[in-house]
């Protein structure tokens, strides 16, 4: 069996709750947005991953993670030009990702640290799992 699961956002355990009533054969299209809103996104796109790693799960990009790839892009932009329009583009992804729920995203991760944490938010970049499960993200599903 295949089942297609789509907007989790940071609810982890709306996924533990399926996983304890399909047969464990059963095989996943995830179809997005799997961050921002909820409390448990770290947990969320670990969970998500393991059943990728498995072979049980295909995950495709939904807006959510598109909003964050496209941050990081326009950020790194930023870094390489050092411009003031690059430097706008780059709050204006963040703004926008924030104002659909990244806050929540932020702040699980212990928010902005200019300390140089390797798995926080900064000038430095987004956390490397976070990168990670959004850029592992396919657009089509075939």
């Amino acid at each position: 069996m295949i089942l297609a699961l789509a907007d989790l956002h940071g609810r982890a355990d709306l996924l533990e709750g399926v996983l304890r009533v399909v047969p464990e054969d059963t095989k996943f299209v995830f179809l997005g947005d799997a961050i921002d809103r909820g409390h448990r996104n770290r947990e969320t796109i670990a969970l998500l991953g393991e059943l990728a790693d498995a072979g049980r799960m295909t995950l495709l990009r939904g807006n959510h993670e598109a909003m964050v790839m496209e941050v990081d892009e326009v950020y790194e932009r930023f870094q390489r030009e050092q411009n003031d329009l690059r430097r706008f583009d780059a709050k204006v992804a963040l703004e926008n990702w924030i104002s659909n729920g990244g806050d929540t995203v932020i702040l699980e991760y212990g928010g902005w640290d200019s300390g140089g944490a390797p798995d926080a938010f900064g000038l430095w970049g987004l956390p490397p799992e976070l990168l990670t499960y959004c850029a592992r993200t396919e657009f089509t599903y075939r």
